[in-house]
């Protein structure tokens, strides 16, 4: 693979694997002008026309009529000719003057946004979010998505409230809604405090609500997103993928403000890749692990997990860390994504580049000699002959390599991945990921651990590899102390009958008394179910229990 074709589906897979129309759409419109190599000339050439996390993400059911097999017939044809003639009448040569009006068309769309929740997906997020709040904004044709941990109004209001505010500090505050015949007596009501007028959708009417096509564009773009990802990489993370996605997808989105603009530059400004660097999603990564919190003898990178662009840092990225639970921003780190390459710079790239300046120079040079004609003019227009040949006009050797894809969605996928909840148990710790329990293979001899580099750990590695967890996201668990040790007998406390102050020592002591024997034939009835099979006796026949402890006789009765 050359290192422009590996350049190109680099940034393919930085955007989430958009079609490969839609790319060229938003290359030809100039809305990706920063990204470095990405021109039409190049994703037509090294971008094939179908790839595997795209399909996954965005193929839908063929057209009707596409190619009919239906022949023509004389009516149908009639039709199209009444149809035309109707459309585009011939001209009347009219001898009277003709009056022209202008008239100014107002948009009423503008300032109009429609809302709608997602479905749930299909594995609760480490922090606790189960679905979206989708936005779609008529006047800058944007899509926003927000993760929700659930439908409630407390959630929905909070959703509301954080697009709202972001739309209107950037000049596009919305003063209409349109949402389905859901919304609450809450929700009414903080949209009527902050002035914005709100239409029902009827029931079951899905084409009035146009968040509903936004729904299905958010959906095919981050499912697309989430099957580049790295085939360890936990699904319980998605959430953190969510910024990224809504921004690469507003890249490619033509806004109706400007026609040369896309929708995250309205919002957003110029995205400089050169200071805000991308890379592929879910993309297994090292980082510099820095000597102010390191040990003499620790490690100098650890493993993580690539979730987005740092948006506010110089040529940063943003990590999750597994062996902390947390998130780093670092601008020192290694990328191995598993679909693609990370494009370098080869032997054969550095001569080109050193031969066109070359040939640059030398026709500087060759300009200068014919002005003044001297004996090395024709050594010099050899020379830029010769690195023209064998360098620039060289056909580069282009590869097909096989085209991967992950499947994180899918039925078996789900249940393998671990879940998680927000409550601090023994085997769950909000904001880490679980170790002891939730589907992940345990780790054994067999099957030992590879490191970040891809390579094979030995038998000792694997041996050690039973009682430490990988911090990679590998199929690995932590066997604690706890879990092969026998859980000690739990025994039931004592309950400390109150008594009145106002009884006797006499009253007391019977008391005790009732106690103690009451306390003894629970304990032998107790024993007697679970040792002694239960005897069945006839009607009006006298019946004795015999208890073991202390011999204790009590005999009951029974009315004849």
């Amino acid at each position: 693979m050359s290192s422009k074709e590996a350049l190109i589906k680099y940034l393919h897979q930085c955007l989430f694997c958009p079609p490969k129309r839609t790319l060229l759409k938003a290359i030809k419109n100039n809305q990706l002008t920063t990204w470095p190599g990405l021109t039409a000339k190049a994703v037509e050439r090294y971008l094939p026309d179908n790839a595997p996390a795209t399909d996954k993400g965005h193929m839908s059911r063929h057209r009707k009529g596409i190619r009919s097999t239906r022949k023509e017939e004389a009516l149908d044809k009639l039709e199209k000719l009444a149809v035309e003639q109707c459309c585009n009448p011939p001209l009347v040569e009219e001898k009277k003057n003709q009056l022209f009006g202008y008239m100014v068309h107002q948009d009423k769309k503008t300032g109009v946004m429609y809302t709608d929740l997602t479905g749930n997906f299909p594995v609760r997020s480490m922090d606790g979010f189960t679905c979206f709040f989708v936005l779609y904004d008529w006047t800058t044709n944007a899509i926003l998505a927000t993760p929700m941990k659930d439908a409630k109004d407390e959630s929905m209001i909070k959703a509301f409230k954080e697009n709202i505010e972001y739309l209107g500090e950037r000049g596009f505050k919305p003063t209409f809604n349109i949402i389905d015949n859901v919304a609450s007596k809450a929700i009414r009501a903080y949209l009527k405090k902050e002035k914005v007028g709100i239409q029902l959708v009827e029931p079951h009417n899905h084409r009035v609500n146009a968040a509903e096509r936004a729904i299905r564009t958010f959906k095919n773009h981050f499912i697309a997103g989430l099957c580049i990802g790295d085939r360890k990489f936990p699904t319980i993370l998605w959430s953190k993928l969510v910024n990224q996605a809504v921004r690469s997808m507003n890249m490619l989105r033509t806004s109706r403000v400007h026609p040369k603009l896309s929708a995250d530059h309205v919002l957003e400004g110029v995205h400089d890749f050169n200071r805000n660097p991308w890379a592929p999603p879910a993309t297994r990564a090292t980082v510099l692990n820095p000597p102010e919190s390191r040990n003499s003898w620790d490690q100098r990178a650890i493993d993580a997990w690539h979730i987005g662009p740092a948006w506010d840092h110089y040529r940063a990225l943003t990590f999750y860390i597994p062996s902390t639970g947390g998130t780093r921003i670092s601008a020192d780190y290694q990328l191995y994504p598993e679909h693609c390459e990370v494009p370098k710079e080869t032997r054969m790239d550095e001569t080109v580049r050193v031969a066109k300046d070359l040939v640059a120079a030398i026709q500087k040079l060759q300009d200068q000699a014919t002005q003044q004609p001297g004996r090395h003019t024709t050594a010099l227009a050899k020379l830029a002959e010769i690195f023209k040949s064998k360098t620039i006009e060289m056909n580069p050797i282009e590869s097909q390599p096989t085209q991967t894809s992950n499947s994180p969605t899918a039925p078996a996928n789900i249940r393998k991945a671990p879940r998680v909840h927000l409550r601090n148990t023994r085997n769950n710790i909000p904001g880490r990921l679980p170790t002891s329990e939730g589907g992940q293979a345990r780790v054994t001899q067999a099957t030992p651990l590879a490191s970040s580099e891809g390579d094979t750990a030995g038998p000792n590695q694997a041996n050690e590899n039973k009682e430490l967890a990988t911090s990679e996201g590998e199929d690995g668990e932590v066997q604690s102390s706890w879990y092969n040790k026998d859980r000690e007998k739990r025994t039931q406390r004592k309950k400390n009958v109150r008594r009145s102050p106002r009884f006797s020592k006499q009253q007391n002591e019977r008391l005790d008394k009732i106690e103690k024997v009451t306390t003894t034939i629970s304990g032998a009835e107790r024993d007697k179910e679970e040792n002694e099979v239960q005897p069945i006796y006839g009607l009006g026949i006298q019946k004795q229990h015999i208890l073991n402890k202390d011999s204790v006789i009590i005999e009951e009765r029974r009315p004849t």
